[in-house]
Parts: C-alpha cells; structure tokens; sequence
C-alpha cells in the first residue's frame, strides 16, 4: 500500500516539477511526493464538501470541520492546501522556507476570520453555531472575541465610529 500511494505520489510530483523552472534534477530524498499527495487529496475533498455541497457522511464532516472552523471563508481552504501541496511539490528542497510559508499563510489567515467575525456583528456561543459558521467560524470566533471583550461593543451613544 505505501509503495502504490508513493508511487502515484512521484508521478503526480514529477508532472508538476515538469511544469515551468523548478526542481527538476532533484535528488530522491529531498521529496515530499507523498506528503503533498495527501494534501491535494484533502484539498479535492474539501472542495467538493465546500463547493459543490457534497451530501452523506464524508459531506457532514467536512462541513462540521471545514465550515465549523473557517465559516465563510471555508470557499478559499481548498485552495489554500493546493498552493501549500504544490509548494512541497515544486519546492521540496527548500523546507525552512516552506515552513516560513505555511506559517504566514496561517497568520494571515487567522488575522483575517476574526476580521470577518467581527465584521458579520461578532455572534458568540450563545447565538448558536450556525451564526459563527455564518461569520468567521470557531478560529474567528476565538480570534475575535478577547479583542470584542476587550474593546467594548460600539454603540451610537458610546463613539462616533457606526
């Protein structure tokens, strides 16, 4: 089982090193063929959980954890993980850099669902679940909450900001 899913692994790798300058002539144990194999696998998953509404027990949970944790950006974690996948692929020799990589994506994108969360009227637990998934999902929520908590709510008799 492991030399089939690393075979299909080095293929795949192959065809996209074979696309454009990049790691070509790289050596064997510089690749992370499998590793970025998983990641594109888990991002066609999510996709068709996120975009295309996947129904039965594969969709339930992607939408529990997908859509739980990201809410409305849950459209752009496909294809996250794809630009993370064919960031191993095309860049396996280079792994400090990678992690660099992956770590400011998820900054960013951290930074930006409690953003979201603040700006869909900061919902908390007692609103439900459907109201977070509806705003910036739980890592929004989490995000956003000490800084609403600590900021105040806005209100027009408070400031002049709304």
């Amino acid at each position: 089982m492991r030399a089939l899913w690393l075979g299909a692994a080095h293929a795949v790798g192959a065809v996209f090193r074979g696309i454009g300058q990049g790691a070509k002539n790289l050596d064997p144990a510089h690749r992370k063929d499998g590793v970025a194999l998983l990641l594109l696998a888990i991002a066609l998953i999510v996709a068709a959980g996120t975009w295309a509404d996947l129904k039965g027990p594969v969709g339930d949970l992607v939408e529990i954890l997908v859509t739980g944790a990201f809410g409305r950006l849950d459209l752009l974690v496909p294809i996250l993980v794809a630009v993370i996948a064919v960031r191993f692929i095309r860049h396996p020799e280079q792994p400090e850099a990678n992690g660099r990589i992956v770590i400011g994506l998820s900054a960013l994108v951290i930074g930006v669902l409690g953003q979201v969360h603040i700006a869909c009227g900061s919902p908390a637990r007692g609103d439900g679940m459907q109201a977070i998934r509806d705003a910036g999902g739980l890592i929004g929520w989490a995000i956003a909450t000490p800084l609403s908590y600590a900021m105040g709510t806005c209100s027009p008799y408070r400031c002049s900001c709304c």
